[in-house]
């Protein structure tokens, strides 16, 4: 990195942090297209963005700093999108359960905890195998992780996960929060 580069990163790093740390993200084009907006250059190249930070004035470094807060808001949005999908997902693989009577999600359910118990137990009553083959014991570690996963997958489906519990929680504070400031 040169030193123009480098001083035009660290100047984004100090005013709008949020922005530099995802331009090499998978949401680089995000934050690139936060900092064309609040700059006011829609059209410029990456070359030129980076040239008028580099060259940085109060008004474009109060410009950096809006468009902190402006790509912060966006990606706190895209979070309650998404954790929104994530829950219409389940409430639909729940309701479409119900509605088929389907035995699947009860059956792979149970298999994941049966192929977790048994790997522990195994591994629990033979140690002195796996300690002895390395390949059964990588195995069995790796069978372990994928069924914990597994099992924890089948708990959210049949009882909910816990990041609805929060949203809902956080959804109930809000809300006590908008009463309260009105009253």
């Amino acid at each position: 990195m040169g030193l123009k580069k480098k001083r035009w990163f660290q100047t984004l790093m100090t005013i709008a942090p949020k922005v530099a740390a995802a331009l090499g993200g998978p949401i680089g084009g995000l934050a690139m297209n936060a900092l064309k907006t609040a700059l006011g250059m829609p059209d410029a190249t990456d070359a030129e963005i980076e040239k008028t930070i580099a060259e940085g004035s109060p008004e474009i470094f109060l410009k950096l700093k809006q468009a902190n807060l402006d790509f912060e808001k966006t990606m706190r949005e895209l979070d309650i999108k998404e954790d929104q999908l994530v829950y219409e997902d389940v409430q639909s693989a729940r309701s479409m359960h119900i509605g088929a009577m389907d035995s699947t999600p009860a059956i792979l359910s149970y298999l994941a905890m049966v192929i977790f118990f048994g790997v522990v137990a195994l591994v629990v009553t033979q140690p002195q195998f796996f300690l002895e083959n390395t390949l059964a014991q990588n195995v069995a570690y790796m069978v372990i992780g994928a069924s914990i996963g597994w099992v924890e997958k089948a708990y959210s489906f049949w009882l909910g996960s816990s990041r609805g519990s929060k949203s809902k929680s956080d959804s109930m504070a809000l809300i006590l929060d908008k009463l309260e400031m009105k009253s």
